[in-house]
């Protein structure tokens, strides 16, 4: 009888999932709107600080969220039963918060890394340099982490982080953070070769980053380690095809934005 008395009441944790994935799903139309005219393809200049944290935050957002909802089931349900249910909700969004500000960081040194790049080798970054390259190089090494040990303990820990929860649990809110932290970083040993990848062909594509947002999602909520087995044949032949025949991923000559011209290819469209 006491079981079914704590878990009968609220479908909290299901309504704190769907207003989370709602909220990326939301992010998806206003990441769209501030990127809009940006898209230049594989080496597009990421612009000033500000206007690009803005910009990665509704990204990851979108992209992120809806993939996230192991984390906030569970941090959920755990919380609903360590802490009053009028507190649950407001600590569950703050662990999403925690989990978005380690993205944010994340996206704050790759931007630190880009402006170094472009600093002391920007002649090199250009497609008909060494452009072509780096983006079939990254491909390849991507593809190849995508089978690594390590990449399947980020996987696992994104797929089931009920024991983490359980172990890290606080209703602190310097704990909360500092949870939503420590998930967000074990999603990013998961995810980050897949985000250098839309680095490499175009952060502000959205049509790339449509096509790796699926990817997340369907590797983390379906398909788990064969996911990533999939992800990582299609990330090497990528490559090879890419340092083989580099034109099918060259930045468009036309009228068309530089992100859309491969998946127009793709389609046999323009």
């Amino acid at each position: 009888m006491t079981v079914k008395a704590r878990r009968a009441p609220l479908p909290l944790p299901g309504v704190l999932v769907a207003a989370t994935t709602l909220a990326g799903l939301l992010a998806w139309p206003f990441s769209m709107a501030r990127m809009s005219g940006m898209d230049m393809g594989p080496g597009t200049p990421l612009g000033g600080a500000l206007p690009y944290a803005v910009t990665w935050v509704l990204m990851m957002t979108a992209m992120m969220l809806p993939s996230a909802a192991p984390l906030v089931l569970s941090y959920a349900r755990v919380a609903h039963h360590r802490v009053s249910p009028a507190r649950a909700g407001a600590l569950t969004m703050m662990c999403v918060a925690g989990y978005l500000g380690a993205w944010l960081a994340f996206g704050m040194i790759a931007w630190l890394v880009d402006a170094l790049a472009r600093a002391h080798a920007a002649t090199a970054l250009r497609w008909e340099a060494q452009g072509r390259l780096i983006v079939a190089l990254t491909l390849v090494s991507v593809g190849v982490y995508q089978l690594t040990p390590a990449k399947s303990a980020c996987l696992r820990r994104c797929r089931s982080p009920l024991t983490a929860i359980m172990r890290g649990f606080s209703s602190r809110p310097v704990g909360v953070l500092r949870l939503g932290a420590t998930n967000g970083a074990w999603c990013i040993g998961c995810c980050a070769g897949l985000m250098i990848v839309l680095f490499a062909l175009g952060v502000m594509s959205v049509p790339w980053m449509a096509v790796l947002s699926a990817a997340i999602a369907a590797e983390k909520l379906l398909l788990g380690t064969r996911g990533a087995r999939i992800l990582a044949s299609l990330l090497i032949i990528g490559g090879l095809t890419v340092a083989l025949w580099p034109s099918l991923l060259a930045p468009a000559r036309s009228g068309h934005p530089a992100g859309m011209a491969p998946m127009m290819r793709m389609t046999g469209a323009g």
